[in-house]
C-alpha cells in the first residue's frame, strides 16, 4: 500500500504543479491580451476624435476662405485682416496658385515645411449671369485696389 502511495505521489506532485502553472500562464495571457485590445482601443477612440478635430478645423478654415468669394465685390474687406480675426490663418502675398489640370476642387491643401497650406480657387462659373439692361447698379461702384481680387485664387498658411 505504501509503495502505491508513494508511487502516486511521484505523478500527482509533477501533475498538480503543471495544472498551477499552466493555470498562472493562462491567466496571465488572458490578462495581457485583454489590457493590449483595451490600448488598441482606446488609442483608436483617441486616433478617431482627434481626425474629427482636424476636419472640423480644415473645415472651418474653408468656409471663412469661401465666404470671402460668396461676398459681393462690393464688400470692401482687408482679407489678411479678415482672416486673422476670423482664423489663425495667414494670407500669403505671394502670386496666386494655379489650378492644376483636371482638378474640380476649390480647395487644395499640402504640407511644407511644416505648415498646413491651403490653396482656394474660386469656384467654376461657366456661365456667368448676363446683366439685363433693365437692371440698375444697387451698389456704388468701387475701387478696385481697395479690395483683393476674387478673380484670382489666394494660398494661406494655418499657423
Amino acid at each position: 500500500m505504501s509503495i502505491r502511495i508513494a508511487a502516486l505521489r511521484r505523478f500527482v506532485t509533477p501533475l498538480v504543479t503543471l495544472v498551477v502553472l499552466a493555470a498562472v500562464f493562462g491567466v496571465y495571457y488572458l490578462h495581457v491580451r485583454s489590457q493590449a485590445a483595451n490600448f488598441d482601443n482606446r488609442n483608436l477612440r483617441r486616433l478617431a476624435t482627434m481626425s474629427r478635430q482636424i476636419e472640423s478645423t480644415v473645415k472651418g478654415y474653408a468656409n471663412a476662405v469661401r465666404s470671402t468669394y460668396e461676398n459681393g465685390p462690393e464688400v470692401q474687406l482687408n482679407l489678411g485682416q479678415f482672416l486673422a480675426d476670423q482664423t489663425d490663418l495667414i494670407l500669403d502675398n505671394g502670386p496666386s496658385p494655379v489650378r492644376g489640370a483636371g482638378t474640380t476642387s476649390d480647395l487644395a491643401l499640402s504640407v511644407a515645411d511644416g505648415k498646413l497650406i491651403f490653396d482656394y480657387y474660386p469656384p467654376h462659373d461657366p456661365s456667368p449671369p448676363r446683366t439685363s439692361w433693365l437692371q440698375l447698379p444697387l451698389h456704388p461702384v468701387v475701387d478696385p485696389g481697395a479690395n483683393f481680387s476674387r478673380a484670382g485664387g489666394i494660398r494661406v498658411y494655418a499657423k
